[in-house]
């Protein structure tokens, strides 16, 4: 008795451990502040986490209307962060290393110069930024964006802000609470988490065209339980190269 009182004790020990070990990596993030020149915070700004040997993206976030931007869950590395907005100067802060499990880095605020060119003649091209703030949501263009090509849906939406996927447990968090409704084209998938994990990670980023990050759901969404919904847009037949799949079928022609 109590050998198995000492090998439950020693279990539970290693838990514990294993449970702070979790937490102190999932706590880590970067912060900063967005400003104009005259000192004016900007609202909206797309903040970008790099790697700072390949500019691969890590994860992403918008500021806040103070300005403010925070990105979440970030290993320890070196890293480079790029901050762009219309009518500004895309601006980078490098380098960011975070060496320590668990801290909290505040880095040097980005000053952000207007964008002052002038042309003989203007052509207007309109380009979705890859992040977009919008009243109720945060939308991820991920269609013609870096990240676009050869990935899954699973490794993209571990880069939105926000977000936070544990590949172990195949648990989706949103802002740090349980219980998120996955959504495809609006309607939810009701799969358990392992499932929708699972097709996720099978879902090429080719076939979407956004994520919606729904944090506060309007009353025609059922809210009952749920801390958030990712809403998960495909591109429509002819969007892309290859767009959705048609429908197949086969028959056979009478005999003559």
């Amino acid at each position: 008795m109590k050998k198995i009182i000492q090998r439950t004790a020693g279990l539970l020990v290693h838990a514990l451990f294993i449970s702070f070990v979790i937490q102190d990596v999932f706590c880590q993030s970067i912060t900063g502040k967005i400003q104009e020149v005259g000192g004016a915070p900007l609202t909206g700004v797309n903040v970008l986490l790099l790697s700072d040997g390949d500019s691969a993206l890590i994860k992403s976030a918008v500021s806040d209307p103070s300005g403010v931007y925070v990105l979440e869950n970030v290993s320890p590395g070196h890293y480079m962060i790029s901050a762009s907005i219309l009518g500004f100067k895309r601006a980078y802060l490098l380098p960011v290393v975070i060496s320590k499990k668990g801290e909290v880095v505040q880095v040097a605020d980005f000053i952000m110069e207007s964008l002052t060119t002038q042309l003989n003649e203007v052509a207007v091209t309109a380009k979705r930024p890859f992040v977009e703030q919008q009243t109720d949501r945060t939308v991820i263009n991920v269609a013609n964006s870096i990240i676009a090509g050869g990935g899954t849906a699973l490794e993209v939406l571990e880069k939105a802000p926000g977000v936070a996927i544990d590949r172990q447990t195949h648990q989706v968090q949103l802002r740090g609470k349980d219980g998120v409704i996955v959504q495809i084209d609006g309607k939810q998938t009701y799969l358990s988490m392992t499932d929708v994990v699972a097709m996720l990670r099978s879902m090429p980023s080719d076939n979407i065209d956004q994520i919606e990050l729904i944090t506060n759901p309007s009353a025609r969404y059922d809210a009952a339980g749920n801390s958030g919904i990712i809403n998960i847009k495909l591109k429509k037949k002819g969007d892309g190269p290859q767009g959705n799949a048609g429908t197949n079928g086969s028959g056979n022609s009478p005999d003559v």
